[in-house]
């Protein structure tokens, strides 16, 4: 089964980078279908991956849950913090936007390329 998440996943992140927002959906939503409760590495990245998806779609509340599902089931990785602003932006959450956006800063490190990214984030909300 860990194959088959494996090739779930990797074509989904595929999807993903190519913008066909609702196959790569649809390929996240069937990894974590099949995902055991009991899997060391969990659902967090899955989950992040459908919120961009979800995102993508233009269903930012959706998307929003999805990362808030992220970060719960860990970890609380630059990443998907700064896809949790994003998110938290998207729908007019403004401050907690900005406090995802100082955490995932605080938890990179110099030269990382998410940096570009949370900047942006930050900037476009000051």
């Amino acid at each position: 089964m860990a194959d088959r998440i494996d090739e779930l996943h990797g074509a989904g992140y595929v999807r993903l980078q190519a913008a066909d927002w609702a196959t790569a959906l649809g390929l996240f939503d069937a990894a974590l279908a099949i995902l055991p409760p009991d899997d060391p590495i969990g659902p967090g990245e899955l989950l992040n991956l459908k919120g961009c998806a979800l995102a993508g779609l233009g269903r930012h509340a959706e998307a929003l849950a999805a990362q808030q599902a992220a970060i719960a089931a860990g970890p609380r990785c630059p990443e998907f913090l700064t896809d949790l602003g994003d998110a938290l932006a998207a729908v007019g959450q403004r401050q907690q936007a900005i406090a995802a956006y100082e955490e995932a800063l605080s938890n990179v490190l110099p030269g990382e390329d998410i940096l570009d990214r949370i900047y942006t984030g930050l900037d476009a909300l000051r």
